[in-house]
């Protein structure tokens, strides 16, 4: 008798392993499908299209972004990203948001202007630039990331934006 309840105590433990692995499975799918296109910024890649517009300060106060929603940029997308570039100091401190942005700010203006092929005073698109906190810094992060899109923040683009000359 004691062989026929381990037994069944066996089955019923294995049923509930496969109901706990079926359901983490289909929790798995479900995530991705919501979350499997959020991408860290960190992470961004020239030639990544980002697919929403984000909410950024008053004029003058930086914003931390973290995560972003990427697209393929042949589907509608808010924003490209065309360069990037690493920040050196040559003692290695942190400059601070202001000086990283100035400095990331000319070279995403400088490489607009190769991407796009116009002139960014009379463009229809708006640059974004994402340079490094301080935090981030630290942990050996220079890069500076450089995006482009409709200035207006409600227009969306499939493909890509170089060589428009807007």
């Amino acid at each position: 008798m004691a062989a026929s309840s381990s037994r069944s105590t066996k089955t019923v433990l294995a049923v509930v392993a496969l109901l706990i692995i079926g359901g983490l499975i289909i929790t798995a799918v479900m995530v991705s499908r919501t979350f499997g296109n959020t991408t860290i910024v960190n992470n961004l890649e020239t030639g990544d299209c980002v697919q929403d517009f984000f909410s950024t300060g008053a004029d003058g106060e930086f914003v931390q972004i973290f995560l972003v929603n990427t697209t393929p940029c042949g589907e509608p997308h808010a924003m490209e990203v065309y360069a990037r570039t690493e920040l050196l100091w040559i003692d290695d401190q942190y400059p601070g948001v202001e000086e990283s942005f100035a400095t990331g700010q000319d070279f995403c203006f400088d490489q607009y202007d190769r991407f796009v092929g116009g002139d960014y005073s009379t463009s229809s698109y708006e640059v974004w630039t994402f340079v490094p906190i301080d935090g981030n810094w630290s942990q050996g992060d220079r890069t500076v990331q450089c995006l482009v899109g409709h200035v207006d923040k409600f227009t969306l683009t499939a493909g890509t934006l170089q060589g428009a000359g807007r």
